[in-house]
């Protein structure tokens, strides 16, 4: 071969070098007339990305418990936590000896477990190209997930709230008060307000039952009762004491600041129940796994499954900062 030959085809195959592989032309070459054809292989490497948009984009929007609660990563299967009572000063006459200052200490032990569940996805539909079945799937056990871990947190803010005989509050020993006739009134909110000021804590969140707004939305304290109307407890069509801005959020059924307190409502709150919390101060969510999925494959039954699990557990750290209102309407009024 000539040396001009020769570098001739040096050129050709170094210029097919820097071209960028076409994998189009391979599958030509391999399988002629599959063009661009999706394998199962191909489709499990997508199975990731589709998961972690799934998950990112819903179980954060779906998690409404994780609004009341610190969340505190824990490196073992168990944890304890310390609530510290302060001390009191006391008067000291003349001459007299200053009492010793001690704290009293209560230690809180919180003991994780495991939450899962497990869709499954046949290989024939993943080889008939069936995505939507596989994205239906993820956003229903993520969904399943999030409501059981808010049930999980909501179970544990309505136990903790003092009720003078089997909780007692610090300052304040109730901090329980039961409406008249599963009526919500004004004054039962102040009351569960002024029990967790009572403790030195600011409330900052409120949960409701759906049916708790219906009663929020049509309490008479927030709309003018005119003379002719007092004896029938009709109201007028306006605010009374509130501005334009908050009359429009009582209409569009968005409620506002209560009290300082956002308004959240979600049906795993007991229905009946009004609770007020001092999220800062109440109670936490020792969290062990963060929210993991596995991708497996089960060949002798020629299924894909994708594994959710996490391990966490919720709990009271001062009772003191919550207070609650019960015996409120349980059904649609």
């Amino acid at each position: 071969m000539s040396a001009i030959a020769k570098t001739s085809y040096q050129d050709y195959f170094m210029e097919m070098d820097a071209r960028p592989y076409n994998y189009r032309e391979f599958m030509e070459a391999e399988t002629p007339g599959l063009d661009d054809a999706i394998t199962t292989q191909d489709l499990a490497f997508l199975m990731p990305e589709t998961l972690n948009r799934q998950i990112i984009t819903l179980a954060e929007d779906a998690r409404i418990g994780r609004n009341f609660v610190e969340v505190m990563r824990i490196n073992g299967e168990s944890e304890s936590f310390m609530k510290e009572y302060g001390m009191t000063a006391e008067i000291v006459p003349e001459g007299g000896e200053i009492p010793l200052g001690k704290t009293r200490y209560e230690k809180v032990y919180l003991t994780v477990f495991k939450v899962g569940i497990r869709p499954l996805l046949t290989y024939e539909a993943i080889a008939d190209g069936k995505i939507p079945i596989l994205q239906r799937n993820i956003r229903q056990a993520t969904l399943a997930m999030a409501r059981f871990e808010d049930a999980h947190i909501m179970t544990v803010l309505n136990a903790g709230v003092p009720d003078g005989s089997t909780i007692n509050g610090t300052n304040e020993s109730d901090h329980s008060f039961a409406a008249s006739a599963t009526a919500l009134t004004w004054d039962d909110l102040v009351r569960a307000y002024t029990a967790i000021l009572r403790e030195n804590l600011t409330p900052t969140d409120i949960i409701v039952h759906p049916y708790q707004i219906a009663q929020l939305l049509r309490m008479l304290s927030f709309r003018q009762v005119t003379a002719a109307d007092a004896g029938t407890q009709t109201v007028s069509d306006s605010f009374a004491i509130w501005n334009d801005r908050t009359e429009a959020m009582y209409g569009s059924g968005r409620l506002g600041n209560m009290l300082g307190c956002r308004v959240w409502f979600t049906n795993n709150q007991t229905a009946g129940t009004l609770l007020m919390i001092d999220r800062n101060n109440y109670a936490i969510l020792a969290e062990r796994q963060p929210l993991l999925t596995e991708s497996d494959q089960d060949i002798i039954h020629q299924m894909r499954t994708v594994a959710f699990s996490q391990r966490y557990c919720a709990g009271i750290l001062n009772h003191d900062g919550a207070a609650n209102i019960t015996s409120l309407a349980s059904s649609m009024i």
